[in-house]
């Protein structure tokens, strides 16, 4: 597991927290996942050898859907998993774990959805 920041000594200190390897630029490893955790407006391009192994890439970014993380990612022909996704499947365990009730997935999704349009 690696730890990217725009600031070194934020990775390096998450890097400690869990037990990860700190990196200090991107382009020379490969990757698996990659999960990006700024907001859309925040984002800067990645290097393209980033891509070179075809990631699968989660943006925790909803808004807009398409950051600009997951627009590189699909330039690469990379698998994506938009931040809505992970808001809905949060959304549905916490309304399990809250009521003890199998949530309305469906009814869930519409809702957020509809209020989310981009």
């Amino acid at each position: 597991t690696y730890v990217y920041n725009r600031t070194s000594s934020k990775a390096r200190a998450l890097s400690d927290e869990f037990g990860a390897t700190p990196l200090e630029s991107l382009g020379q490893q490969e990757f698996d996942i990659i999960i990006g955790t700024i907001p859309a407006s925040a984002q800067t391009p990645l290097p393209v050898s980033v891509f070179a192994q075809k990631p699968i890439v989660l943006d925790m970014a909803y808004r807009p859907r398409i950051t600009p993380l997951l627009q590189q990612a699909l330039q690469a022909e990379c698998q994506t998993v938009q931040g809505i996704q992970l808001l809905i499947e949060q959304a549905v365990h916490q309304f399990q774990l809250w009521t003890g009730c199998v949530a309305p997935k469906s009814e869930i999704t519409a809702a957020v959805m509809q209020a989310y349009q981009d």
